[in-house]
């Protein structure tokens, strides 16, 4: 991504900071932080959350491992991802049943991501530029916004850190003043424990070595020695495969759903093409100005407004510093021609696999696009710098290609706060609910079921309660009985002879809430009864059915999604 040698002559791979490192990754820290403002304090908990606090809360050691062997007892699954779990434990001790610590620490490890990202960007183009444009639109892409809101998820963003810094290491194996095999071993480990946090990331690290390949190449092609060897060469190429297959068995043994080798097939083809356009083009592409004019029309909040106007000035003023300061011509039309077709192209690879059954939403299944989203965010610049190479004046392109920049930042922000404001919504609706049970429903016997109705599942993307575990498991610290079930009354549930089937699916059969100690909560009246038999059971469906209809489905159409915002 250079114009020509002497551009890159005055910058050195290997020095592990550039001069103005610090000062960018302090900019990107401002951005973050400006991002997560209007919404860090009004979040909540939400879906898995409940159940991992449920775990905690009841666990009988308190100590981070012990907490970590619980949640492995309690939910077998998440040894698949052990780093999360290990994760959850470490904070649990820390913030307890309090969101706000919880979610500054999600939004720090997002931070860090983002300036690692930034150092990969740095390292291969070395154009500094470009790559602080590319990083900061990443971070404020709504692509993967549940990842800014969900704390239970936020090993994702512990995901996105240690992916950049495995390639961060790769790139360091081409420095001639260090060697080879310290940075190969730390680039091992943090694939490994990118993996072990969360998977969304795996793809690319098969592409590592390919950008390793292609960095080499560039460093030759400028005259520069490389320190490599053909053992080097074959380490580097073999070893990531080699961990990528291990760390995928290991997650088939521990998981039920770990896709096995005949979950692909041609299918993914294409679904890399639909992912590819969805993901770069349509979603927050083309759709743009009916989002932004619906948020104008239907969701707007001033505040909101505010702090995406000062993102918008904020990133211009910087990148516009930044192009004076580093005196950086935008490369040539053809060069982003080529990086718009591989983000694209990457960003549907990566994501063929999940677009079947996420697609792109803003509800709680968009957090899996986090690591599409690097390569959409690549793709995004590379356009708005193909427009001004092709369209803007020489001397003013670099200047124009900022404001560009900063407008697709401020339009990030600005549909992450609105996607934001379901979720607080949810939250503060989550909040009323237990507390008026908590006034007006003593606590029922043990071992008893609760089922809610006269509520909606969801606020816009934002859970309330969508299932047993989130439903229960509140209840159960609620009341603090561990044994109490839970959840919303379904339109389809079934009234049998002894008690109503468990489960938001219908294929749950699972568990069944008997009439022996079944009790339903009225949200809307603030309620408690009985419900004793199978007629008042029916009589209790028949009036979920007839609030679902009049409430545009909101007990049936937003499961992953959330119900439809624009």
């Amino acid at each position: 991504m250079t114009d020509s040698a002497a551009n890159d002559s005055n910058l050195v791979l290997h020095k592990p900071l550039y001069g103005h490192t610090v000062r960018d990754c302090c900019f990107l820290a401002i951005t973050t932080i400006l991002s997560s403002v209007f919404y860090i304090s009004r979040i909540g908990f939400y879906w898995d959350d409940w159940l991992v606090l449920k775990i905690f809360h009841f666990s009988h050691d308190q100590s981070v491992i012990g907490l970590t062997r619980s949640v492995f007892a309690e939910w077998p699954e998440m040894r698949s991802r052990p780093l999360q779990a290990l994760q959850w434990a470490v904070l649990y001790p820390l913030f307890g049943q309090t969101p706000l610590g919880y979610h500054i620490v999600s939004t720090a490890a997002l931070l860090a991501g983002v300036c690692m990202f930034y150092l990969v960007l740095r390292t291969l183009t070395q154009r500094r530029l470009l790559s602080l444009a590319t990083a900061v639109l990443y971070g404020l892409l709504p692509h993967y916004s549940t990842d800014r809101i969900w704390y239970a998820i936020w090993a994702a963003n512990l995901s996105m850190v240690f992916y950049f810094l495995s390639l961060y290491a790769d790139l360091n194996q081409l420095s001639f003043r260090s060697w080879i095999w310290p940075w190969k071993v730390v680039a091992s480990l943090s694939l490994t424990l990118s993996l072990l946090a969360y998977e969304p990331f795996m793809p690319f690290f098969l592409l590592n070595p390919v950008l390793v390949a292609l960095k080499r190449w560039q460093l030759r092609r400028h005259g520069k020695k490389v320190l490599w060897s053909w053992a080097g060469t074959a380490v580097s190429y073999v070893t990531n495969p080699f961990l990528i297959i291990v760390l995928s068995k290991y997650k088939q043994g521990t998981s039920r759903r770990a896709p096995g080798g005949g979950a692909f097939g041609w299918w993914l083809v294409d679904n890399t093409w639909m992912g590819s356009i969805d993901l770069t083009f349509r979603a927050y592409g083309s759709r743009l100005p009916h989002i932004l004019s619906t948020i104008w029309n239907r969701y707007w909040s001033w505040s909101s407004f505010a702090i995406a106007l000062a993102m918008v000035i904020v990133v211009a003023g910087y990148l516009m510093r930044t192009a004076i300061t580093s005196g950086e011509r935008l490369p040539r039309a053809y060069v982003f021609v080529l990086l718009i077709a591989a983000g694209t192209l990457i960003a549907g690879g990566s994501y063929s696999y999940l677009y079947s059954f996420y697609e792109v939403n803003t509800g709680v299944n968009n957090r899996v696009a986090i690591a599409a989203g690097a390569t959409v965010a690549i793709a995004w610049v590379s356009i708005a710098g193909l427009l001004c190479r092709l369209l803007a004046p020489a001397k003013s392109a670099s200047h124009i290609f900022a404001v560009l920049v900063a407008l697709l930042c401020g339009c990030g922000c600005l549909i992450n706060n609105t996607v934001a404001s379901f979720w607080a919504e949810g939250s503060q609706t989550q909040r009323a609910i237990l507390s008026d049970m908590k006034e007006h429903f003593s606590a029922p016997p043990p071992g008893s079921s609760i089922v809610l109705t006269g509520l909606c599942a969801w606020k816009g993307p934002g859970i309330v309660f969508e299932a047993t575990w989130d439903a229960g498991s509140a209840l159960a610290l609620l009341y603090g009985d561990k044994t109490l079930r839970g959840e919303p009354l379904w339109p389809w549930a079934e009234a049998r002879e002894h008690g109503i089937p468990s489960g938001r699916d219908t294929s749950d059969k699972t568990t069944l809430y008997s009439y022996s100690s079944l009790y339903l909560y009225d949200v809307r009246k603030k309620e408690a009864g009985r419900i004793t038999d199978a007629a008042s059971a029916s009589s209790y469906i028949a009036q979920a059915k007839q609030y679902n209809t009049a409430n545009g489905g909101c007990l049936t159409a937003g499961f992953g999604t959330g119900l439809p915002i624009w």
